[in-house]
């Protein structure tokens, strides 16, 4: 019986397969799109050279700057007042001395109170055993 489910299983993969196959081949391709031309011409050093200089037939040589406008005032709005600069701040006074410090009051310190949990703990690990002597067993 499992060899008919094997059977089944591999016919019906490779159909599966067989039609994906098709599915893919069956599809038309995206055309490209067209690449922008770009026009270029090839110039010598020399032309090169001349372009940066400028034209030497214009009759103008010299560019001249464009005159500046001066801002239009409204009749409505007034030149602004300027505000008065701060007064500098009076001459400081000598600062006050600062107090000495006062020294801390020495309070006598009580040991703290035996802790019997540590005690146990202490009592309760025991001793770690000596190493055999290596003699003695020789002997």
């Amino acid at each position: 019986m499992q060899a008919f489910g094997l059977i089944v299983s591999v016919v019906f993969h490779g159909a599966l397969l067989m039609w994906a196959a098709l599915e893919i081949l069956g599809v038309d391709k995206l055309p490209n799109p067209a690449a922008p031309t770009i026009e270029a011409e090839i110039i010598t050093l020399s032309e090169f050279t001349n372009l940066k200089k400028g034209d030497p037939e214009s009759k103008q040589l010299e560019a001249k700057a464009a005159p500046e406008k001066e801002p239009q005032i409204s009749k409505k709005e007034a030149p602004k007042a300027k505000p008065e600069p701060p007064k500098p701040p009076p001459a400081a006074e000598e600062p006050p001395q600062p107090p000495e410090p006062l020294e801390p009051p020495k309070a006598e310190t009580e040991p703290p109170p035996p802790d019997p949990i540590a005690d146990k703990i202490d009592t309760s690990v025991p001793p770690v055993p000596a190493p055999p002597d290596q003699d003695a067993e020789a002997r």
